[in-house]
């Protein structure tokens, strides 16, 4: 197991100093010739075999596609005693990563592993010098392989929360997406309060996005998420 020292102290610095519940990173870093963006949401829920994790998102940066598409993976980031986690294990993307990278195969290439890669995330993960300037705070800027299997997968600007009424009540599915996009604390919230989070495609007649809020007391305290009934 590798451990993310530099994303570790990110994180926890970006939540003390920001007092976010579920704090999303974006950061740039290069390898050899090839440039990446990382992409890092803090919520551990998701699973595997080593229990509960959060996802990260790598994907290469091209100058010109030209119709290439872009090399990616999804690491499982994992919060450990010492802090977060990672299995160094690249699967099926490992090939075509050592090509990209220049990476020769056979006895006299460079020795190389995935562990070099990841050491190469964490390093410009804690070079940050001001880490709230690459959080992201628009949940339709988080890239399409991080939101997708959500209800109503293609809206995913936030016009705010609106209070159910009657016999009307938040679905599974609202929470669950509001969990996915927003975070955990903030799902339960609305739960508890009988909310949903109201989303679209396109912003029409004068609707503005909104910003992720940072935590239950800004939404709290915001009348900019309130919605008419």
């Amino acid at each position: 197991m590798m451990e993310l020292a530099g994303l570790t102290r990110i994180v926890d610095t970006v939540m003390r100093e920001e007092a976010i519940d579920a704090p999303r990173l974006a950061w740039d870093f290069t390898d050899g010739p090839a440039a990446f963006q990382a992409t890092y949401v803090h919520q551990m829920d998701h699973k595997d075999e080593y229990g509960d994790y959060a996802q990260m998102l790598v994907a290469q940066i091209l100058k010109d596609t030209g119709g290439e598409r872009p090399w990616s993976h999804i690491f499982h980031v994992h919060q450990g005693r010492a802090g977060l986690w990672m299995k160094p294990w690249i699967g099926e993307d490992y090939a075509t990563l050592k090509k990209i990278l220049g990476i020769e195969a056979g006895r006299n290439g460079p020795r190389w592993s995935p562990v070099s890669f990841i050491q190469h995330i964490d390093d410009a993960a804690g070079a940050m010098r001001f880490p709230g300037r690459h959080l992201i705070r628009y949940a339709a800027a988080l890239p399409e392989r991080l939101r997708r299997d959500v209800d109503e997968a293609d809206k995913t600007i936030l016009l705010g929360f609106r209070h159910n009424t009657g016999n009307a009540h938040q679905t599974a599915e609202n929470n669950d997406k509001t969990r996915r996009l927003i975070s955990k604390q903030v799902a339960d919230y609305c739960r508890e309060t009988n909310q949903s989070s109201c989303w679209t495609d396109q912003l029409r007649n004068g609707q503005r996005e909104l910003p992720i809020p940072r935590n239950v007391m800004e939404l709290q305290n915001s009348h900019q998420y309130s919605l008419p009934a």
